[in-house]
């Protein structure tokens, strides 16, 4: 027997198997980590784990997370070792999440190589590696994705301690399960499945010499949820908070009929695998059923085959109990199915269709070369992970709803700021950028938007150049030669705020970031954000109007061949009592090809508003209703919108020239 376990082609065998497992688990890394620090947003669940995981680096070490609803620990104390490497980013929180969804592969093949044996256990790593659901969850920073880990291993544990009746194997199958409770609050459902395990164990005549296992699997598993236990039993109230505020038996929830809106959500979750799947963009591609039709067929063979051999071995009857089981977070609870709370049931349903690829290479190999099957099977899933890869790269990850869901304008704000400070992630990468030590720049930021997203308090790193404007503590204007920015809320008068912005600057005016919430259909502007700086301005026109306003120079550029990009710049040389609209019209002889007419400052920083001595650089953009060619004119003026009276241009001497400024040189290209 020596010489067979060690003979060449058991060596010869080992090593192809652990080349096929390499394989497999580098497919599943390149679906989770490829362009992971390119993905929008950051949502605020996952911000509020980056800011406990920044408490946890400060030094505190809570065993559960009181904010946003509660949290278990293992993930966010994961998350603070990846920010003590990386940074304060998003894509620092979403690696932790790639990690653990690529050793859940892993795990998955082991769980089902002591379950079924090889080819199911290969069959399995593969389904876990490229099932659209298992690589949205890797990629997004939520906690829930430590549970499929924990549950594999869980599981592999116990087959493995029924196999060898050591106490050492039963020691680890109880500390590994001990830890899942540290993961997503739908581990607290396995204890159920345990518990009626042990109790067939226990009184089953074929399996009463696993009696002593199961005592050590339990005792270890209290030992180590203890310390969470402990907290659970001393804080009921935010322990169990989140499950008593999503139950369908609340009023709210059920219209007053839980047993009527229990059968509906059971039929929805049952139909979730192979129909019709979650609608939140953050856990699914909207209404994608957990199977592609190329694996759905299989997972329905793989469930009647489970049916069907339930009084063959134990293993059928555990895979059917535990999908049930661990549904009931998503069935008992509103909006299902809920990708989130039914993560329970993976890697384990998983099972389900590698069992019936199996057997259905098992059946064609008694038809046709094994080579051939196999081969098939490999295209076919290969084209599965075509399909995931579509779905998630093509269609999910650029699409709108994606966006808005993940706020990624609130992240775009943060990056802003973190850009004018010199400090923090600015907008792309793995890591933050070193402090500049130089910069002396200040921003006041609005506090409704610092209260309002989570992600602000992540991504932008503690400075003392951030002051917040607060109407019961307003902040003092900066003293200094400094570079001044405010964002202000888009919905309240900014009048005191702009108080702040030093004299004498280039004053620039943005308004381009919105959000919209999870179940709106209109966008909202995020933010205004003032910024005075102490940039050169260029001198090329310097036409002057009426009224005291010149038009110092004018940028601009074609982003496209049908648009226009305006920059002007003007300059009040004595008090402006008037709102003045500018126009900007792009004409092609007497035929108007584009225009713009609006307040300047994106309608955010009127003439009326202007200060003596600032420069104001004032937006357009021109869209064409046909390209612009060499010899196309823009004429560029300023009106009072009631009379439609425009200002004049005037000569050095004070008489006037005409209305509008003529502007040629209008086809040049970014």
């Amino acid at each position: 027997m020596e010489q067979a376990r060690h003979s060449p082609c058991s060596v010869r065998n080992w090593w192809r198997e652990v080349v096929l497992v390499l394989a497999i688990v580098a497919i599943a890394a390149t679906l989770r980590f490829h362009a992971l620090d390119q993905m929008p947003g950051l949502y605020h669940d996952e911000a509020y784990n980056g800011l406990d995981a920044l408490r946890v680096l400060a030094g505190e070490r809570p065993i559960w997370f009181e904010a946003n609803n509660g949290r278990e620990p293992l993930f966010i104390y994961l998350i603070a070792a990846a920010i003590g490497l990386c940074g304060r980013t998003p894509a620092t929180i979403r690696l932790v999440s790639a990690a653990l969804g690529t050793l859940t592969v892993v795990a998955t093949y082991l769980m089902a190589r002591e379950m079924f044996g090889r080819r199911v256990s290969w069959l399995a790593a593969l389904l876990a590696g490229i099932t659209f659901w298992t690589v949205n969850l890797s990629r997004i920073g939520f906690r829930a994705v430590a549970l499929p880990l924990f549950s594999a291993l869980t599981i592999w544990g116990v087959w493995r301690a029924c196999r060898r009746q050591t106490w050492l194997a039963w020691l680890l199958a109880g500390a590994l399960w001990g830890l899942s409770f540290y993961t997503y609050l739908a581990a607290r459902f396995t204890l159920l499945v345990w518990m009626l395990c042990a109790a067939y164990c226990w009184f089953s005549p074929r399996r009463r010499a696993t009696r002593q296992g199961w005592v050590i699997f339990a005792l270890t598993a209290l030992l180590v949820v203890m310390p969470l236990g402990i907290y659970a039993v001393t804080h009921l109230d935010t322990f169990f908070a989140r499950s008593g505020q999503i139950g369908i038996w609340q009023p709210d929830i059920s219209d007053g009929h839980p047993w009527r809106t229990l059968l509906v959500q059971i039929a929805r979750v049952a139909l979730m695998f192979v129909y019709r799947g979650d609608f939140i963009p953050r856990h699914n591609l909207p209404l994608r059923p957990v199977f592609d039709p190329l694996i759905a067929p299989f997972f329905v063979g793989g469930v009647l085959l489970a049916l069907m051999r339930l009084r063959r071995e134990s293993t059928y009857p555990f895979l059917l109990f535990w999908t049930g089981v661990m549904l009931l977070p998503t069935i008992l609870a509103e909006g299902a199915p809920h990708f989130l709370r039914a993560v329970g049931v993976l890697p384990v349903v998983l099972l389900f269709p590698a069992v019936a690829l199996d057997a259905a290479a098992i059946w064609l190999g008694r038809r046709a070369p094994r080579a051939l099957v196999w081969g098939a099977l490999g295209v076919l899933l290969l084209a599965s992970a075509g399909l995931t890869y579509r779905d998630y790269f093509w269609r999910l990850a650029p699409s709108e709803t994606l966006y808005y869901n993940l706020e990624a304008g609130a992240t775009e704000l943060a990056a802003d700021v973190n850009r004018f400070l010199g400090v923090g992630w600015q907008g792309s990468g793995w890591r933050a950028t070193p402090p500049n030590t130089e910069a002396q720049s200040v921003v006041y930021l609005d506090h409704r938007l610092w209260e309002g997203w989570a992600s602000l308090a992540y991504l932008i790193p503690a400075t003392e150049r951030l002051l917040l404007i607060d109407p019961a503590s307003p902040p003092a204007p900066v003293a200094g030669d400094r570079d001044v920015a405010i964002y202000c809320w888009p919905y309240a008068n900014a009048d005191a705020a702009l108080q702040l912005l030093p004299a004498d600057r280039l004053i620039s005016i943005k308004a381009s970031s919105r959000e919209r919430g999870d179940l709106e259909t209109e966008t909202r502007l995020l933010y205004v954000r003032y910024s005075a700086t102490r940039q050169r301005v260029p001198r090329q026109l310097a036409a002057p109007f009426e009224d005291g306003i010149v038009l110092w120079d004018a940028d601009i550029s074609a982003p496209a061949p049908d648009r226009l990009l305006v920059r002007l710049y003007w300059e009040a040389r004595a008090p402006v009592a008037t709102s003045y609209t500018v126009f900007v019209h792009v004409r092609r002889s007497e035929q108007m090809l584009g225009q713009d007419d609006s307040l300047p400052g994106l309608g955010r920083y009127p003439t009326n508003r202007w200060r003596i001595g600032d420069v104001v650089a004032d937006e357009h953009v021109i869209a064409l209703s046909a390209p612009c060619e060499a010899a196309d004119e823009m004429w560029v003026g300023l009106y009072e919108l009631e009379s439609q009276q425009r200002l004049r241009v005037l000569s050095e001497a004070g008489a006037p020239l005409g209305d509008h400024v003529t502007l040629s040189g209008l086809c040049k290209t970014d």
